[in-house]
């Protein structure tokens, strides 16, 4: 559990059947997860 060991008001999001490049293996889905994070429009 890493939860006790995260930031204030983290976000920890498990994305199943990806590997280390998250960014490579499902780009628009990294994109809107950031994008979602950091509050800008779709």
């Amino acid at each position: 559990d890493v939860e006790p060991f995260l930031p204030h008001d983290a976000r920890l999001k498990v994305i199943e059947g990806l590997g280390h490049f998250l960014h490579i293996e499902a780009p628009e889905l990294i994109a809107d997860l950031v994008a979602e994070f950091l509050g800008e429009p779709t």
